[in-house]
């Protein structure tokens, strides 16, 4: 065989066993042949151990368009696979070069980004560079499972993180389909989600317990006794009262009689609740007559209009039935 041959249209280069340069100048013959490590144009190169047909035979093929050489070898009458030798000219992303190390490191020692891993030793820090506020801009990002999106709303395809101490504890942190964190399916609370009607059970109220504060709804009992501001409802002549804890705010008022005037019977609160209410009076020198309108029963002491006197009016509604009882306090 001379040194420079042409290979022929759908030839097998497992039969090339003499030592020899083979062109191959047609892609159309590399692609109708058999055992081309690529079915492009190109040089086939054979070397033997001792000459013609020997044990030992190598192969190399150079591609006509690249750099790119292809490798393979044959002993005792069976060929290896082809192999790529890498170059500066072929390497890099999409070649398909598979390294024992990057840059000095096993694989091992990075993060993978498409499966999930566990026991990653170190500490990591994340930046972002991005000052706009978003969460897709912050230096971490959770998604839910699957990146299901709006498919699902149940708390087990959320986004969260998971805290694990070996033998001890598994907890996970985690953000639900309406928006709040959770911790191991406890809401966590904060200043955007208190407040009335938040569901938030709190062991104190400003220091102190639940059993330190008077009951409205139930009965109860007050152990410590309480104070309260009344409301003065100023110098009356001519006109009705009304003391209505709704209206008034307070269950303590304070007028001065200062002529002849009327008290009315309380109002309902609007949710039909009992209460009781203290209006004091005291007697100015132009002091009037009292009449009460409403009640269904008024229990009094003798009115009078002496200057400096002073009354209580003690006034309870209860179950719809309103009572009046007035004790002289002074005069």
């Amino acid at each position: 065989m001379s040194a420079h041959q042409y290979l022929p249209d759908a030839v097998d280069l497992n039969d090339y066993l003499d030592a020899g340069t083979y062109l191959q100048d047609s892609n159309g013959y590399a692609q109708n042949g058999t055992n081309y490590p690529v079915s492009v144009a190109g040089m086939l190169r054979v070397e033997t151990e001792k000459g013609i047909n020997s044990g030992w035979i190598f192969q190399s093929y150079h591609a006509y368009h690249n750099d790119t050489v292809y490798v393979r070898r044959r002993y005792n009458g069976n060929w290896s696979t082809w192999n790529k030798q890498w170059s500066v000219n072929n390497d890099g992303s999409g070649s398909g070069l598979n390294a024992d190390l990057l840059d000095g490191i096993q694989a091992s020692q990075f993060i993978r980004a498409d499966v999930g891993q566990s026991g990653i030793a170190g500490s990591h820090s994340f930046h972002s560079t991005d000052i706009s506020g978003s969460y897709s801009t912050q230096p971490i990002e959770l998604r839910e499972v699957n990146l299901v999106g709006t498919g699902q709303s149940a708390d087990e395809y959320a986004p969260g993180i998971g805290f694990h101490w070996s033998g001890r504890y598994g907890k996970k942190l985690f953000m639900g389909s309406s928006g709040a964190l959770k911790w191991d399916n406890n809401i966590l609370w904060h200043s955007g989600n208190d407040g009335a009607g938040s569901g938030l059970d709190a062991d104190l109220l400003d220091g102190l317990q639940a059993s330190q504060f008077a009951r409205s709804d139930v009965s109860d009992y007050i152990g410590g006794g309480y104070g309260t501001n009344y409301t003065h409802i100023g110098n009356l002549s001519g006109v009705t009262v009304d003391p209505s804890v709704s209206i008034r705010g307070r269950n303590f008022f304070h007028g001065t009689n200062n002529g002849a005037f009327t008290i009315a019977a309380p109002a309902d609160d609007g949710v039909g609740n009992s209460y009781s209410c203290l209006l004091s009076l005291d007697n100015a020198s132009g002091a009037g007559s009292i009449s009460f309108a409403g009640f269904n029963k008024v229990d009094s002491d003798e009115l009078t209009t002496t200057a400096g006197h002073v009354f209580f009016v003690f006034i309870t509604r209860l179950s719809g039935y309103k009572f009046a009882q007035v004790k002289r306090i002074v005069g």
